[in-house]
């Protein structure tokens, strides 16, 4: 893993949204696949790394 980056105290109700790419050819083309994640805790920090 590699370029992390972190926000200590992120604002409550932050959200993520990563694109998914289909490296299986399983989904039709025009599919446009997302995962959204939204933290509602006031204590949370966010990190982002490649992997």
């Amino acid at each position: 893993m590699r370029n992390f980056r972190v926000n200590p105290p992120p604002l409550t109700g932050w959200s993520i949204d990563w694109k998914i790419y289909d490296r299986l050819g399983l989904l039709p083309p025009v599919a446009d696949l997302h995962l959204r994640y939204t933290d509602l805790d006031a204590e949370a920090q966010a990190f982002v790394t490649e992997g």
